[in-house]
Formats: C-alpha cells, structure tokens, sequence
C-alpha cells in the first residue's frame, strides 16, 4: 500500500512534484495530496498539499478510483460511498460543503456555499 496512516511519515525526502498519499480505515481510501506552495505555521516552515479536483470524479474521469466503484453506479461528482467502511450505514464522503462537486448537490439544502479559503481540504506536511 503505497500511503501513510497520515498522522506521521517515513523518512524521505520529498519533491514539491511528489504526490503524498495518506490512507484513513474511516474513508475506505487512499487520498492523494499534491504540494500547492510552502507556509509558515507558528514559524515553522511547511508544505501546504492538498487533494487533487479528481479526487471524488467517477473512474471514467479518475482511473483511480475504479476500486472505490465496485459495481455499483457512481454517486456525483464531489461524493464517494463511505457504506463498506462504516459497516454499510448509508454513508457519504464529501469535502466540506460540498467544495469542488456536482453543482447539483446544493439544490436540495439551504445555507451551503462552498468556498475555496474556507472549504478546501488540505494537509500542511513538514518535510
């Protein structure tokens, strides 16, 4: 399994052009995180990663995440069916807000509006 639990990594040197790959039981999957730039946080130096647009695209779009789909259609753009993992409660993964989905998933609630500065998900990784 080519990812890390997430909390720590192996010793490596990484490249801004590395993809880091975290994996969490919870979300029954790899998650991909590419280096956006480098931030401060309380004055230690940082890589700031996020997932990639794809991360929740059905497998015609992210050959990726063909496993994620195993028979089943694919729910829009912007979730992925957590069930499996979550001893098949009808449970979804989304990024806060529905960021970066299927415009569609906001017709049905009120109050959503999806930011990037507020709803983006990322990781600040110190190499």
């Amino acid at each position: 399994m080519p990812a890390s639990e997430g909390s720590f990594f192996p010793p490596r040197s990484l490249t801004k052009s590395d993809t880091v790959h975290i994996y969490d039981k919870d979300l029954c999957r790899i998650l991909p995180l590419q280096y956006q730039k480098d931030v401060y946080k309380d004055g230690i130096q940082t890589g700031l990663y996020t997932p990639p647009p794809s991360t929740f695209e059905s497998a015609d779009i992210n050959p990726d995440n063909k496993c994620y789909y195993r028979g089943e259609k694919c729910p829009p753009k912007g979730l992925q069916n957590i069930s499996p993992c979550q001893y098949n409660a009808p449970v979804y993964l989304s990024f806060p807000h529905f960021y970066d989905a299927d415009p569609e998933l906001l017709v049905k609630f009120e109050g959503l509006k999806p930011e990037k500065k507020k709803h983006e998900t990322y990781f600040m990784i110190q190499p």
